[in-house]
Order: C-alpha cells, then structure tokens, then sequence
C-alpha cells in the first residue's frame, strides 16, 4: 500500500510542475506576472 507522504509528495510536485505552467501560460499576456510565478 502506498503511504500518505508519497501520495501527498506526487500530488504537490505535478501541482508545481503543471500549475506554473498553466499560470504562466494563462498570465503570459500581461507584464511581470509570469516571472513571478516562475520563481
């Protein structure tokens, strides 16, 4: 059975990885905004 932690560990390292993308591309319009979610 797989534990909490790596569960927990997937669902935050595919929300980083796919949620800055999708925030970047959503905002790439306006100035700024996209490096800050970059960082």
């Amino acid at each position: 059975m797989v534990s909490t932690w790596e569960i927990f560990s997937f669902i935050i390292t595919n929300f980083v990885k796919y949620g800055r993308d999708y925030l970047i591309s959503k905002y790439v319009t306006y100035e700024n905004i996209p490096a800050k979610y970059y960082c």
